[in-house]
């Protein structure tokens, strides 16, 4: 049996909370397919010179392409022990990668530029409990979740699912 990836254990994870299509009237992502909204496909694909179509005809190797070099690179996962690469793909597919490597960074005490740069990188090397260090950034996260709706009631409507995401993310990085 070959052992799976960091890339795909964080993929699998994080799919299972995407679904499938999805165009919810309050989600400002509009219309989305696996998690991949429409902006992001038709930027994806006009930057490898094909057509633009709708997101619901993404196919599974674009939406592990995507996953990849949008969300897993661009978060820095690859430079990431496990879990802290889950938590942080997660995050980022799901806020985005700046505002993960952001909250990352604030947990370690420097710059939060948004940049993964040496100075994140020895930061993150030079800590000893990296579920202790999941916790704070999944706490975080959190407390984005209810900035969000307290500056917009409305998208309270997707706490609960929000939570269900975060606290099986929490059982994900302590094991």
């Amino acid at each position: 049996m070959t052992k799976a990836t960091p890339f795909a254990i964080a993929l699998s994870f994080s799919l299972r909370w995407e679904g499938g299509w999805s165009n919810h009237i309050l989600d400002p992502g509009g219309a989305t397919m696996c998690g991949v909204t429409q902006r992001t496909y038709d930027s994806w694909r006009e930057a490898r010179g094909l057509p633009i179509r709708t997101v619901e005809e993404i196919e599974a190797g674009e939406i592990r392409a995507i996953y990849y070099t949008r969300y897993w690179l661009a978060a820095a996962c690859d430079k990431q022990p496990l879990p802290l690469s889950t938590a942080m793909f997660d995050f980022a597919v799901n806020s985005g990668p700046t505002r993960a490597i952001k909250s990352l960074q604030r947990i370690l005490c420097v710059n939060d530029d948004g940049i993964w740069g040496p100075k994140t990188q020895a930061a993150l090397d030079a800590i000893e409990d990296v579920n202790g260090l999941c916790e704070d950034l999944n706490d975080l996260r959190e407390e984005f979740y209810m900035k969000i709706i307290a500056a917009k009631p409305r998208m309270g409507v997707f706490l609960k699912g929000w939570m269900n995401r975060l606290n099986a993310l929490r059982k994900e990085c302590s094991r």
